[in-house]
């Protein structure tokens, strides 16, 4: 088997962390923990990824809203601040700081977020456990309107600030989504045609992703005419491998 034959066969967990600096956020590698055998898809996997990434914002609003209110309440009683909350606050956010719930705002950035976890809901062959998260989730930005996304045009001109970067990832994950996975909607469900049933597109990915790694990854030697044949680059190992293999091309 030539080895471009194993594109069809790349893990989830690769190409999520091949993702990662397509859309410029490399360090987001670290943040989720993903099991070297994931047994799920990679929609699932890109599922997993948007829970625990919103999760982790609702539950740091939940507690940065709580101590906001024990402080600008002059009851003395009040005075006496939560430490573990504190605590708790802190370990998910070094930076700690006060802040509202910005998941709650009716707002294009929420409604886009509201719109992809409608769309995951219903990816026929999502796991129940991500399912029921999602859910829960999309209850939460119950005060956001549906949005309708029918083109790449609602992601241009989205502006990232103080106030919302917490979930620019999440944000990028979506366009993602949107922009380079097929969709379609029928009888109820989504379906998405993967990147790995779409052998252009695949390399296409991959041929971005290596450009943006060498430059992210600055290597000492690299050569600004250095061209990659991926076919000569097994992606179905383990990322350590597959890291490995893209450094000790500049090596040669």
């Amino acid at each position: 088997m030539e080895k471009n034959e194993y594109l069809s066969d790349i893990p989830p967990r690769n190409l999520y962390y091949m993702l990662t600096y397509v859309t410029g956020f490399p360090n987001q590698i670290h943040k989720i923990e993903i099991a070297k055998n994931y047994d799920g898809d990679f929609i699932n996997l890109l599922s997993k990824v948007i829970i625990q990434k919103l999760d982790t914002q609702i539950k740091r609003s939940a507690s940065d809203n709580y101590l906001k209110d024990l402080i600008e309440n002059d009851d003395m009683q009040t005075k006496i601040i939560d430490f573990e909350v504190i605590q708790q606050s802190k370990d998910i956010n070094p930076h700690f700081s006060y802040m509202n719930d910005f998941l709650t705002y009716d707002n294009i950035y929420n409604q886009i977020i509201k719109r992809t976890i409608n769309l995951l809901i219903n990816y026929k062959n999502l796991k129940d456990e991500y399912e029921w998260a999602l859910v829960k989730i999309y209850n939460h930005l119950r005060e956001v309107s549906y949005v309708k996304i029918d083109n790449e045009a609602i992601f241009d001109g989205l502006i990232m600030h103080k106030y919302n970067k917490s979930y620019e990832y999440v944000l990028k994950l979506c366009e993602f989504i949107w922009c380079e996975l097929n969709i379609s909607e029928a009888y109820g469900k989504s379906n998405f045609l993967d990147l790995e049933e779409s052998p252009e597109k695949l390399k296409e990915f991959i041929q971005t992703f290596i450009k943006v790694f060498y430059r992210e990854e600055s290597f000492k030697n690299l050569k600004p005419e250095l061209v990659v044949d991926i076919s000569t680059i097994d992606f179905t190992k383990d990322w350590d491998n597959v890291h490995f293999q893209l450094a000790n091309i500049i090596e040669r």
